[in-house]
Order: C-alpha cells, then structure tokens, then sequence
C-alpha cells in the first residue's frame, strides 16, 4: 500500500507521516467534532482528506515526548494499547495487529509509530486510499503544541466551538460508552465548565508557536454545512473536486458510541443550536454563566444573566460544588472497582520491594 507523497516510504523514518499535510482536530468533548467529521468525509472524501477517529494512543506518545517513545519496551507498549479501548471500538483494529506492527518500530520515534498506526487503519478502513490530508481527530492535541510543532512544522489546527452552555447540557445528559451509569460531565456543572473553559484556553496554544489555526463555530456547521466544510477545504489546501466514494465511506463510528451520536450521520438540525435553552434547569445555567460568563461573552454568546435574591444565588453555587464533591467520588469508586484488585496487588508488591531494599540497606551484625 501506498499513500499520497510517499506517506509511509519516504527516504527518512521521520518523514513517514506527511510533516507538511498534517492537521488535527481540537474540540472540548460534545462540541459538534464528530458532526464536523462526518460531514467533511461525506462532502470531502478519503481521497483528499482522511479523518481519523479519536483513540488515545496519540495522546500517550506525545506525553511522554519522543525520545521515550523511541525507548518504549514491548510491555510499556502492550499496556498502552491495552489502555486504550478507542483503538478496537473506533479505529477497527485489534490490540495484537496493532502491537505487532508497532514493535517493529523499536528505536524509531511518535512519527513512526503513528505512521504504523496510520497504515492499519487505511488497510482496514479504506484500502488503497491515498490521502493529501490526515486529519486526526484529537480534542486534546493543542495541550501537547510544542512538541507538535517540532516534529511537524507545518501541521495545522482545526478548532470547533460550541456555546459553553450546550456543551455542559449535553455533557450531563450523556451517558459514557464506557462507563454505564455515569454521564461524560462527572456528574457535575462545574466539572463540565471547567472542561469547556480549559478546552478553550489550549485552543490557543497553535497560534502561540506560529502554527496555523481554524476556529469553525458549531452553530455555522449545523446551519450552514456545506459552507463550513469549503471553508475548511480551502484552510487545507485542499484541490477543488468532487469527493470520490459518496456515500459507501462514512466516517466511522463505533458501536459503542453510537448512543452518544446517534444524529451524527443525519442532516445537522437547527434545533439542536438552542436546544439547551429549555432543557438545562435555571440553576445549572445560572452557574455555567458565573462560571464561564467571560469566555462565553469573548465568543459573542448572549449572556443575559438570571435575577435571582443573594439567597438563592449563595444556594445554587453551593449545590454545584455539592455536586461536584458527590460526582467527583461517584466517578473515582467507579474505577477504583475494576482496577481495585490490581492497585493491590502493584502497592503489596511495591511494600514488599521496599522491605527488602531496607533489609539490603542494614548493616551487617558485628
């Protein structure tokens, strides 16, 4: 298989991902990214433009930066695709294909590996697909900016924002793919502004290291699709053509979350825009504005404010860091089940090492 300009064959293992044809896609979560993905797919195509589903692989490598992922054993990296239940549900790949391509990548650094990655997924997804742009979709890319910009110069960003207040009414009342029971906002106001807000303080970080960027409002998208995906053709570099596969490609969804975009592959609705406004309850509005109330206004969202008595306003902020407190130990019991066998068994193993380092450490008896 080969992909456009030497993708995967080029005369240097640092330049087997396209250095000057890459772009990511950041987003705070419930922002519209994988509408956005969907349309762009379905009116671009995979032979221009190939978005690849959220996993969080990606994420791991450029955290620990690339001269550890060079050093990265086969059981530091089994554990990582072990971590990572993005790569079966949304990539279509099992753990032990994608494993054994990456430990031949042993010495090689994060452009590698992905490039690995990459070429498992056009195998399986779009075979003989031959791409301009890969678009990786990756909320959290712009926090990891620098090193980005170091390995690939030319990358560039793609910003989708939605007002603040839809995004944490939706975050409430979505449940998690994988977490049964807990929805994606830790079942928390607060936590769901601190989540909006965060996203849009690392959306700035590619301008901050010269690096170009695209901000593309949810609202434009859902009324205005066509327009919003030139827009984003033209920001790629994109040639003026017809997508290719029409309707046999759609970008991928998993099953497993496929309650969570359940609208993705209909036509966006406008209702969805306001949709907010009657379904979030006055308190948690109340909250999200005194939260968020700057970052909204800077966006240009309408913030008209809720009059409400100095009693009630001391009780709705109090009930939110209630809720906060209470969500934040729902959802830390929740893993701490599954994984609570294994935590054990790591801190007895770690005491008994400890013991028999101090053991060592003793003097011998006189």
């Amino acid at each position: 298989m080969r992909l456009n300009r030497g993708l995967l064959a080029n005369r240097s293992a640092e330049q087997r991902l396209p250095t000057a044809r890459s772009a990511f896609l950041i987003y705070a979560n419930r922002s519209g990214s994988t509408l956005l993905a969907a349309q762009l797919t379905e009116r671009i195509g995979p032979e221009q433009l190939l978005v690849i589903p959220e996993f969080r692989l990606v994420e791991y490598l450029f955290h620990i930066g690339d001269d550890r992922a060079r050093r990265l054993g086969p059981s530091a990296m089994r554990a990582m695709i072990d971590d990572d239940r993005q790569i079966a549900a949304n990539l279509g790949l099992s753990g032990e294909e994608l494993l054994t391509r990456l430990q031949a990548t042993k010495g090689e650094g994060i452009l590698v590996k992905l490039a690995r990655v990459l070429e498992a997924y056009v195998a399986a997804n779009v075979p003989g697909a031959e791409p301009e742009v890969i678009l990786w979709k990756w909320g959290n890319a712009a926090t990891y900016v620098d090193e980005i910009a170091r390995l690939i110069p030319r990358a560039k960003f793609v910003h989708i924002v939605r007002d603040g207040r839809g995004v944490v009414n939706s975050l409430l009342t979505s449940e998690s793919p994988y977490f049964p029971g807990e929805d994606l906002a830790r079942g928390s106001t607060l936590h769901g502004v601190e989540h909006w807000k965060s996203s849009l303080r690392r959306s700035t970080g590619p301008r901050r290291v010269g690096l170009d960027l695209l901000d593309v409002r949810y609202s434009d998208l859902v009324r205005m699709p066509e327009d919003v995906c030139r827009t984003v053709k033209d920001f790629l570099d994109l040639r003026d053509e017809p997508a290719g596969r029409g309707d046999d490609h759609k970008f991928r969804v998993s099953p497993a979350e496929e309650g969570i975009h359940r609208l993705v592959q209909d036509s966006p609705k406008a209702e969805r825009i306001e949709g907010w406004q009657t379904e979030l309850a006055d308190w948690r509005r109340y909250v999200i504005e005194h939260a968020a109330g700057n970052e909204l206004k800077d966006w240009g969202y309408d913030v008209k404010g809720t009059e409400v008595s100095s009693v009630k306003r001391a009780a709705w902020l109090g009930r939110a860091q209630i809720e906060r407190l209470s969500g934040f130990v729902k959802w830390s019991l929740r893993r701490l089940r599954p994984y609570g066998a294994r935590l054990t068994v790591r801190l007895l193993r770690l005491r008994m090492k400890a013991w028999v380092a101090a053991r060592r450490a003793r003097p011998p008896h006189s």
